[in-house]
């Protein structure tokens, strides 16, 4: 199962992600900068235990659950963060290998693009919509994200 990428359409509803960013906006000020040396534009991301959101809780939650009833019940939710890339931001092809024990990742769209696709090495492309989450190993497949148009919310998220 881990050699696929699984997409759940509306694993969110419009209005949970309009609230998550919302939590984002009202608590912008504890972001951090991604990469740390970068400039504008940029990604930047606030976790869960820099903010006490209880809807952002209740998503990462839901999320492990999800992973586990595709991937088996021993895949836990090693960390994650709510994130903005600024308009124009992009995010090189990379493997997901800053942890020896991630074993899967995956992104949550929280709005609406019509550029800023997360792209993989073999070309296959996931466009953001609010709601879309995408599971895969991130260790095999090369991704990236490729420059927006406007600002791009996520909730990407690597397990155990």
């Amino acid at each position: 199962m881990k050699d696929l990428i699984l997409i759940i359409n509306k694993f969110l509803t419009a209005g949970e992600c309009k609230k998550l960013i919302k939590v984002y906006q009202d608590n912008e000020h504890v972001a951090r900068r991604w990469p740390r040396e970068a400039e504008k534009p940029c990604g930047h991301a606030i976790g869960p235990k820099d903010i006490s959101s209880p809807l952002l809780n209740k998503v990462l939650k839901k999320m492990e659950k999800i992973v586990q009833k595709y991937f088996g019940s021993r895949i836990t939710l090693d960390w994650g963060e709510l994130k903005k890339h600024d308009k124009g931001a992009s995010h090189n092809f990379h493997y997901d290998t800053s942890s020896n024990r991630t074993v899967l990742s995956s992104i949550t769209y929280l709005n609406d693009l019509s550029d800023g696709h997360t792209i993989f090495k073999d070309r296959t492309q996931i466009c953001p919509k609010a709601g879309r989450m995408s599971v895969f190993d991130g260790r095999k497949y090369l991704h990236g994200c490729r420059p927006t148009t406007e600002d791009r919310y996520t909730i990407p998220i690597w397990y155990k």
